[in-house]
């Protein structure tokens, strides 16, 4: 960028390196976590195929993000941990479920740990991505309804 004094006009001069440069900072690797094994059957634990697909986009270079794509996933209480070696997005185009037996239920049900630059998002996605935290069916096994000092479960 130059800028003119004597007319104060701005001049933008753009080489065909810092174009090139531009377009690599905006490109992402996504890792479905379909790659990683997870079934988008609403009943199977994903909870491996998701760290896996976590691990591999945290530990690369650059932006890189896990893509969970349209469909139910069983996800147990996991930690995702950095830290990253770039930024992190974290695309949700399906709907991830909490799972309802008293076995599973932890301090948390997802969580980000040391993580600079995290990102999450539904992708633009006309179906957009949720998470169901099993709230109706899940409110008897923490006792919330009986206890007023009950923390409420995290995401």
């Amino acid at each position: 960028m130059v800028f003119d004094s004597a007319s104060k006009d701005l001049f933008f001069f753009f080489t065909m390196s810092t174009l090139q440069c531009l377009n690599q900072v905006q490109a992402r690797t996504y890792f479905s976590v379909l790659q990683f094994g997870a079934c988008a059957d609403g009943k199977t634990d994903n909870s491996k195929a998701f760290m896996a697909a976590w691990n591999q986009a945290c530990n690369s270079l650059g932006e890189n993000g896990v893509l969970i794509p349209t469909g139910v996933f069983l996800l147990r209480p996991v930690v995702f941990r950095g830290p990253c070696k770039g930024s992190a997005v974290f695309q949700i185009r399906g709907v991830l479920k909490a799972p309802t037996d008293k076995a599973s239920l932890l301090d948390h049900w997802i969580s980000f740990k040391y993580i600079d630059q995290l990102m999450i998002n539904d992708g633009g996605s006309h179906d957009g991505g949720s998470l169901d935290g099993e709230g109706a069916s899940a409110g008897p096994l923490n006792n919330c309804s009986k206890d007023p000092n009950c923390p409420p479960l995290l995401v």
